[in-house]
């Protein structure tokens, strides 16, 4: 489980089978390996389309 309080039903529920990272495929193709400490709120709106969410590259 991820950095937060996702429950198993919620669409944004980020999980991985690695250990310590979740690999996290962007909507411009690329893959990138994201450490499981990454606030979950962060992954949520990398997850968004459009929601107007202000992040910074450090994730």
């Amino acid at each position: 489980m991820i950095n937060g309080a996702a429950t198993p039903l919620e669409i944004n529920n980020f999980s991985s089978n690695h250990s310590g990272v979740v690999n996290y495929l962007f909507a411009d193709g690329h893959v990138k390996s994201l450490s499981s400490s990454v606030d979950y709120k962060t992954l949520k709106a990398l997850a968004t389309r459009d929601g107007g969410e202000a992040l910074s590259g450090d994730y």
